[in-house]
């Protein structure tokens, strides 16, 4: 019964405090408008965590959360570098969804007295411009020159696919297979093979080749 209680009384949706937009992955989501805002506030912060000073595992940190400030999602002023293991800690802290700028200056303040926060923080760098957009419209086009490249090496065919960040999806139709996959960008390219039915087809070319004992096992 105490359980039960209990139960009724946490904390749901809008009122936890790990509560992020009730969307999933289906919030409204720009790859570019992103990867210019992330790339502005690596450049701003020059590459390194402000409180750590750390240059590599970085992460971009939204000071007013994606939905708290939905005008603010892709302002370079609503957004600070952090080493990833203060990123989580951080929201590990005050949860996700429902962050602001506050609560990121009382973390600093808690965490880490003796840093002065750079002179940066809050204010717009004329470096976010033109210059930065042609900037991440380059490596975006880097990055599908690399991918078609690479679904060329392998003999398949990009089906659909807008954008080619790590996590973005896109479908693969393998040419010698006739078969058809859905993965992300980060996917395909770990996979030796990049698609489930070449890694199959190379598991039975391999096992063709080797000898067998008498009782059927590899020698």
């Amino acid at each position: 019964m105490n359980q039960t209680n209990n139960a009724s009384k946490r904390k749901r949706g809008p009122d936890h405090g790990n509560y992020k937009h009730g969307l999933g992955k289906s919030r409204d989501y720009d790859p570019l408008e992103y990867s210019k805002w992330k790339q502005a506030i690596l450049m701003k912060y020059g590459y390194c965590c402000i409180l750590t000073g750390q240059t590599t595992d970085l992460e971009c940190h939204h000071l007013f959360s994606w939905y708290e400030a939905p005008a603010l999602q892709y302002d370079v002023n609503n957004g600070v570098v952090l080493a990833k293991e203060v990123h989580h800690l951080c929201h590990k802290i005050y949860g996700h969804g429902q962050n602001t700028r506050a609560q990121f200056e009382e973390f600093c303040k808690n965490f880490y007295p003796n840093v002065t926060l750079p002179t940066q923080y809050g204010y717009l760098e004329p470096i976010v411009s033109k210059d930065l957009k042609d900037i991440v419209i380059a490596q975006a086009k880097r990055k599908k020159k690399e991918l078609l490249e690479l679904l060329k090496q392998r003999n398949h065919k990009l089906v659909t696919g807008n954008s080619f960040n790590s996590q973005d999806k896109i479908i693969v139709r393998c040419l010698s297979h006739g078969e058809t996959f859905e993965t992300t960008v980060t996917n395909y390219k770990r996979c030796k093979t990049g698609l489930h039915c070449c890694g199959k087809q190379s598991v039975i070319d391999f096992t063709s080749k080797r000898e067998r004992k008498s009782d059927g096992t590899f020698k």
